[in-house]
């Protein structure tokens, strides 16, 4: 009987470390923004006056944070002017950012969790941009470009880390009532799901068919975050004590139905 119970235990005790071992997860999650362009569209051709927009004051907003255990960091910019910034938050295996080369349109957010699987740890990337556009009469304003976003994990039985990713454009009429023009979406990873991914070209236009200049707003978002968000639950050694002594009556209740 002790050879049995000595087995038991052995398996017991293998099954759970290996289990242990393989919990740590690995999350990605990813949004940018490519090829972006602006255009105008003379809407009265033959006027003689020149169709035309103009790019007014902008807003920005680059943030990249984490959180592990102890250790915390994070990074912001917002420069009103067309510069390249690079936030980045990082420690050991992980890290977020938020990126851009400074040109209208171009946002990139990404975070990569390492081994993080801790209740309360997590990180974001998130890119903002905001800019007035005065748009001259008989004319109008064109966007264009593509988006993509992804997010990726490497246990998808194990929902401790889920991630998000989203992107959004908006096109809006400021001195006008007219519906604005999007173009956004929104990844969520969840329990078993091991990736989700989505990208597509986009292209929004602002008319102006008034004799009188209009004004308008466009912003440019992209985000991309990954965090544990389980309970907690009990160290490795109460599994194992568990999972030992579960096999362990497996094992008797097997020699007591050889016995009978």
């Amino acid at each position: 009987m002790n050879r049995y119970l000595s087995t038991a235990a052995a398996l017991a005790c293998t099954s759970l470390l290996c289990s242990h071992a393989a919990a740590a997860v690995h999350t990605t999650a990813s949004s940018a923004f490519a090829n972006v362009q602006f255009g105008v569209i003379d809407l009265t051709p033959d006027d003689g006056v020149a169709a035309g927009y103009q790019f007014g004051p902008r807003s920005t907003e680059f943030e990249a944070s984490f959180t592990n255990g102890d250790h915390h960091d994070f990074d912001r910019f917002d420069p009103a002017l067309p510069v390249p910034v690079n936030a980045q938050a990082s420690y050991y295996g992980y890290w977020a950012s938020a990126t851009t080369n400074g040109q209208l349109g171009n946002l990139q957010t990404a975070v990569d969790t390492g081994s993080l699987q801790r209740h309360g740890d997590g990180a974001y990337g998130s890119a903002w941009q905001n800019v007035s556009i005065l748009l001259k009469a008989h004319s109008a304003f064109t966007v264009a470009g593509r988006a993509d976003a992804s997010v990726q994990t490497s246990d998808p039985a194990l929902p401790i880390l889920p991630g998000r990713a989203s992107f959004g454009v908006f096109l809006n009429y400021v001195s006008l009532d007219q519906p604005h023009q999007s173009f956004f979406h929104h990844l969520e990873l969840g329990n078993g799901a091991s990736s989700l991914s989505y990208g597509d070209t986009f292209s929004l236009i602002a008319r102006n068919d008034l004799d009188h200049d209009i004004a308008l707003n466009l912003s440019f978002s992209s985000y991309a975050a990954a965090w544990a968000n389980v309970l907690a639950v009990p160290e490795p050694t109460t599994y194992l004590m568990l999972g030992a002594g579960l096999l362990v009556l497996g094992a008797r209740r097997r020699l007591a139905q050889r016995a009978g």
